[in-house]
């Protein structure tokens, strides 16, 4: 956009954005979204495959897993982004420390400034650490999730069976079986549209 541009924004902002911000872009959201539809894609196929051979375990399955996946959005989504518009602030803040303190480093150093410029960087570390700290631990609730789905589907397979005095074997072992292969899948989406949350 020319040098009116570069005159109109902030150096420390623009060096952020040429240095941190796309490569979170594509890491962060380019990278999770590719996988995010591969994921959907096999999950799809999965589920249309279980539909044309068990409908019945296909509906379970459904019934299980779609409320835990609308409940882990409405509980973290906001959360998420909220995380990563303070790291996004905290991140502008400390490249404004380095690039203050480059530019001003002389007069920063004969004013015996530089321990308090120290110390807002650290203090800027420590706020980043903490942030990504939380995104860890909300990104692990999926497989907490994920685990209790399928412990209900167990139990409600069981009861099914007990109920209309059916044989348990053939329908527990497909729902196991496609659990297992669905579960990876389902996390996989959450755990990845969490990061294209906290990046976005």
């Amino acid at each position: 956009r020319g040098l009116g541009f570069i005159k109109q924004n902030n150096s420390s902002t623009l060096s952020r954005n040429v240095n941190v911000v796309s490569l979170m872009f594509a890491t962060g959201v380019l990278r999770p979204l590719a996988t995010i539809m591969g994921d959907v894609l096999l999950l799809l196929l999965v589920t249309v495959a279980l539909f044309v051979y068990s409908p019945y375990v296909a509906l379970l399955v459904s019934i299980i897993f779609t409320p835990i996946v609308a409940i882990f959005y409405l509980v973290v989504r906001r959360k998420i982004q909220m995380l990563g518009v303070e790291e996004n602030d905290v991140q502008r803040h400390k490249s404004r420390v380095v690039s203050e303190t480059f530019r001003g480093y002389a007069d920063i150093d004969i004013g015996g400034a530089m321990p308090l410029m120290i110390k807002r960087f650290s203090d800027d570390l420590d706020a980043i650490s903490y942030l990504r700290q939380r995104h860890s631990s909300l990104s692990q609730l999926p497989q907490f999730f994920m685990e209790i789905g399928l412990v209900i589907g167990m139990v409600i397979v069981v009861l099914f069976s007990l109920y209309c005095n059916s044989d348990i074997s053939l329908i527990f072992g497909v729902f196991a079986v496609v659990a297992i292969r669905l579960i990876p899948s389902v996390r996989s989406i959450l755990t990845q549209w969490s990061l294209v949350r906290y990046n976005r």
